[in-house]
């Protein structure tokens, strides 16, 4: 199912007061159970007879005791018929088609909601899964809250929909958590949310504009790569703590935010990709400035973690960012103007082929400067010409200063030029300038 199945349809609209509105039918706890305890089958054709059902499962424990104090009337079904059944709690192919409370509530057994439906808006708060669970291809069509949330086994969000906003703040993830192509539209967040097993955002999709997992702790490897993560507006970190593998990649069109994160091993930022939003800084001009002030900052964090990793060519893309996000805000005007021109001459020491080009220009343009000075023929000018710009360009080789005064020679055989000397300084200047900047390059790539 694709995520555009869960767009422009009405159920995916931010939380408001009507978010919330109250039901057609409401269940209470113990018909909840006992419609529950009926089988999936049962229980969608009172759904499809019943739209708009709001069914409480809040703080209900399913063990058999539990549910038999809960629902007395199913006492002989809990005990008997369902006993073996409540090995494995099932919740797989159930149509929630109002909101549903599972707020408090604990699944001691292996619990499945896969493939379930959940129409309204969807508490799952405190609850305690105490063992593995499983919500593959379920569909959120409104608000799901698994705030503090106990996962004690293995959980899998397999190709889970969540077409709303969705919360996992200050849940705990004690084993293995998976979310392969699980999809996130509107708001996500995971903060203070604590993952103890390897975490799995592998094939993720995020249709939504704000990713939160701010001061969030993981002690396995977290793997957040090959995610569709180019509508997220906002991506954040900051103040997390990773104490093993730290994996994220992918195209996004903002700067990830891990400011003040603690990164005890690995951090792998080689398939990074992160687009810097700028706007006009003056009206009808290409000056550009950043959108938000704050890019520079999460910059430097990234350029820093890749130079502790030993990564130098995307420390270098990240410092290039840096800077252009420093550019006409925290840089002054004289500041900016240098910045721009040391990005258009080399961008930031990452090419070697603009100061190359930059050198051959002014070489063309101060040896087309002395043949429209010299008093000879053109075909007689070019070899003097080319030999005179590339001695003043060159002054450190020793041969330089003999070819110059030779070529010199042969192009003015009386006076010098006006402003000669003025030319030569400004081409000599600039050649130096260009040539550093070459050298520049060729040292940021080749670095070990």
């Amino acid at each position: 199912m694709k995520s555009d199945d869960f767009k422009n349809d009405g159920l995916h609209q931010p939380i408001t007061k009507e978010s919330f509105s109250k039901p057609k039918y409401t269940l209470s706890r113990e018909r909840s159970v006992e419609l529950w305890l009926k089988g999936k089958d049962e229980w969608n054709l009172w759904m499809k007879n019943h739209p708009d059902t709001y069914v409480d499962f809040n703080h209900v424990n399913f063990t058999p005791d539990s549910l038999a104090s809960v629902a007395p009337d199913e006492d002989l079904a809990i005990h008997g018929k369902h006993h073996r059944y409540l090995k494995t709690i099932s919740f797989k192919g159930y149509i929630f088609n109002g909101g549903a409370d599972f707020t408090g509530a604990t699944f001691p057994s292996p619990t499945h909601f896969d493939d379930a439906r959940f129409e309204g808006s969807t508490e799952f708060s405190g609850v305690v899964f105490g063992s593995d669970a499983g919500f593959s291809n379920t569909i959120f069509n409104s608000n799901a809250n698994f705030s503090n949330v106990e996962f004690q086994g293995t959980v899998v969000f397999d190709d889970t929909h969540f077409a709303s906003t969705t919360l996992f703040t200050s849940a705990t993830f004690e084993c293995m958590a998976y979310f392969p192509c699980a999809t996130f539209n509107l708001a996500t967040d995971f903060s203070h949310a604590e993952f103890d097993g390897g975490t799995h955002f592998k094939g993720a999709r995020f249709y939504c504009e704000l990713v939160n997992f701010n001061d969030i702790k993981s002690t396995d490897t977290f793997n957040f790569d090959d995610a569709i993560t180019d509508q997220i507006q906002k991506l954040s970190f900051k103040g997390s703590t990773f104490d093993k593998d730290f994996i994220i990649d992918g195209n996004f069109n903002c700067i990830p935010d891990l400011r003040g994160t603690k990164l005890n091993h690995h951090t792998e930022l080689s398939d990074l990709k992160c687009n810097l939003k700028r706007e006009k800084a003056i009206p009808f001009t290409p000056f550009l400035k950043v959108v938000d002030k704050l890019d520079a900052e999460k910059l430097c964090r990234l350029k820093e973690l890749a130079e502790q990793n030993k990564n130098h060519d995307k420390a270098l893309m990240f410092h290039a960012d840096e800077m252009r996000a420093k550019r006409w805000t925290k840089l002054n005007t004289a500041q900016s103007i240098l910045d721009l021109l040391y990005s258009a001459t080399s961008n930031y020491g990452q090419s070697i082929m603009r100061p190359l080009l930059w050198l051959f220009l002014s070489f063309m343009l101060f040896s087309s400067y002395l043949v429209g000075k010299s008093e000879l023929e053109m075909r007689e000018t070019l070899s003097p010409a080319a030999t005179t710009s590339i001695a003043t360009m060159t002054p450190f080789i020793s041969v330089s200063k003999d070819a110059r005064q030779f070529g010199m020679g042969q192009l003015f055989k009386t006076d010098i030029p006006t402003n000669y000397y003025l030319w030569s300084y400004a081409h000599a200047s600039a050649s130096f300038v260009f040539i550093f900047l070459i050298g520049l390059g060729l040292r940021n790539r080749f670095r070990i």
